[in-house]
């Protein structure tokens, strides 16, 4: 785990560098903020040998949550583009992102075409779903709830082992969990959740952008939700595909998804 001190405040990450100029991975995990490398470990670790990855817990999530900063989507993606540069990540670079995560890559590669080669979105939030998401954003509890849920006993470390990855080893899933478990519903997330319905009228402008870069995009989606993806204006630039069941496609079918990875590139 490596650190970086910015002006946005202090980012923990895990970084491997690519080798003979092979592509880098760069993971963003969904809304939440358990361990960005934890959560996507199944995929990191079927990755080919020569290619670099880059998980970032952003600040508010995982292991980044030592500073305070204002979970908009500038500041998210500030903290990523901090890191590819600080550690002079280079082309090729694919973003992986999940549900929420694949609404900050598609919009990291709007802004910076040049940077990014490909997306891998898995399940991605989008435009015109915008209801059902600002609908499912509204039951989040508040932080004074969770904290007060800690401090009785209502809510421990051991009950966030279920929204984990199942994937992982035993010591790694008890060391997400305590990692998840200190980031759970802090005031952060809170702020970023209320920042939705900003996030997801901004990706309108963000998805016709992508329409007319050269960056390669990937869809994949659970079987049940196929038909949704395939008839929104993503396919319309963006390759979907099915396979499984759930949302967390990258736990239940990691070599497809890595699979697809090597397609991008």
């Amino acid at each position: 785990m490596s650190k970086l001190a910015t002006a946005l405040g202090e980012i923990n990450y895990t970084y491997r560098k690519s080798s003979n100029n092979e592509p880098t991975i760069v993971f963003i995990s969904g809304f939440g903020g358990d361990s960005t490398y934890y959560n996507f470990k199944s995929v990191i670790d079927r990755l080919p040998k020569n290619y670099g990855f880059l998980a970032i817990d952003t600040i508010g999530t995982g292991e980044s949550v030592s500073t305070y900063m204002e979970r908009s989507t500038k500041n998210i993606l500030a903290n990523v583009l901090d890191v590819i540069d600080y550690e002079q990540v280079n082309k090729p670079i694919t973003v992986v992102g999940h549900s929420l995560g694949g609404s900050y890559a598609m919009i990291l590669a709007s802004q910076n075409p040049q940077k990014f080669s490909s997306l891998l979105l898995i399940e991605p939030s989008y435009s015109e779903i915008r209801e059902a998401i600002l609908a499912e954003s509204g039951q989040l509890q508040s932080p004074e709830l969770i904290e007060d849920a800690k401090k009785n006993g209502d809510l421990r470390e051991e009950d966030l082992l279920q929204s984990i990855n199942p994937n992982n080893t035993e010591i790694e899933k008890q060391k997400n969990a305590e990692i998840f478990f200190r980031a759970y519903g802090n005031a952060m997330i809170y702020e970023e959740n209320k920042l939705i319905g900003n996030l997801l009228d901004e990706l309108k402008d963000v998805e016709e952008v992508l329409s007319q870069t050269q960056v390669r995009i990937s869809i994949i989606a659970s079987k049940k939700r196929f038909d949704e993806y395939n008839h929104s204006k993503l396919s319309l630039f963006s390759q979907i595909f099915a396979i499984g069941e759930g949302h967390y496609l990258h736990w239940s079918h990691p070599d497809f998804i890595v699979q697809k990875i090597i397609d991008l590139q």
